[in-house]
């Protein structure tokens, strides 16, 4: 949305002329703008292709739900298609420390589920070492993780949903001392800050009118997406009150939601059984279904 929102400004300032009916693409692009933009400003991604020879005056975040709306409109946007078996590689790299993993997974699930009676266990080969009573209970709930790179549905469904959650639970990088604008307060129409940069850095008329109308537009061509996120978040509720998800979903779709369900339950996804069997399944939310019915640590998810 960078490129969408400096359009945004060039236009409410009239630094630009725009016909907004022909202006973004029909994903909703408004990447024309670097060939229509004399002002020397720029979108671009300073975090993860730093550039001395630039300075940021504004920053523009994703936090909560909007997050998921990026992972949304970056696929549509600029990957133009969705991880799948055939292609995850391309948006996501396959990269484990097993050792490493294996054991932090072990060491969160004996400790989550340990009397305090019990004996320390750090390292999942001494589970022969505890008596025959606790060795039954930890068979009866924990499953060794499976690292390999998916080669099922059922595999993309469980890697892309740890990958989500652990960028879920990543803070955002920030610039120093650079205004902070969120894409959701840009979405929700809050964005004084947006203004203040122009007035202020650029010593630029806001003309408000102008600002509304492509504001509007900006709602128009990004409609399904937002449509889109509304489906997101109706399932996720569903899901944490163990009702049917009515919607269908492609596999990274569930994943997502799968992923975000976890971190409000603070569920870590690694630590599920996601071998469990016996739920009847529509067959186009079949991990869906099978989630909703997993068991863990003695509770439902």
């Amino acid at each position: 949305m960078g490129n969408t929102i400096l359009a945004h400004a060039l236009f409410a300032c009239g630094q630009v002329d725009l016909d907004l009916d022909k202006f973004f693409s029909a994903t909703g692009n408004s990447h024309i703008i670097g060939t229509l933009n004399f002002s020397q400003l720029t979108a671009t991604h300073l975090l993860e292709y730093p550039n001395p020879d630039l300075a940021c005056i504004l920053q523009i975040t994703c936090i909560g739900w909007w997050e998921v709306l990026r992972i949304k409109m970056s696929y549509s946007k600029w990957m133009l298609e969705n991880p799948g078996l055939d292609n995850f590689s391309k948006f996501y790299s396959y990269k484990v420390d097993l050792v490493f993993q294996h054991l932090k997974l072990w060491q969160e699930f004996y400790q989550a589920i340990r009397d305090p009676s019990w004996p320390e266990c750090d390292h999942p080969d001494h589970i022969k070492f505890l008596p025959t009573y606790i060795q039954k209970e930890i068979n009866q709930s924990y499953t060794s993780p499976n690292f390999a790179k998916p080669n099922s549905s059922d595999q993309l469904v469980e890697w892309l949903s740890k990958t989500y959650y652990d960028s879920f639970l990543q803070e955002s990088s920030l610039i120093d001392k650079v205004h902070v604008l969120e894409l959701g307060q840009y979405i929700n129409g809050e964005y004084e800050k947006l203004i203040n940069v122009c007035q202020t850095y650029l010593g630029w008329d806001w003309d408000q009118g102008r600002s509304k109308i492509f504001h509007n537009k900006v709602l128009e061509v990004n409609s399904a997406y937002l449509n889109w996120l509304e489906k997101i978040k109706i399932a996720i509720t569903s899901i944490i009150n163990n009702h049917a998800v009515n919607d269908t979903f492609d596999l990274w779709e569930q994943s997502l939601i799968i992923a975000k369900t976890c971190q409000f339950l603070d569920q870590d996804p690694h630590t599920i059984n996601w071998n469990n069997i016996g739920c009847n399944a529509d067959e186009n939310n079949l991990y869906l279904d099978k989630f909703t019915r997993t068991i863990h640590y003695g509770k439902t998810i």
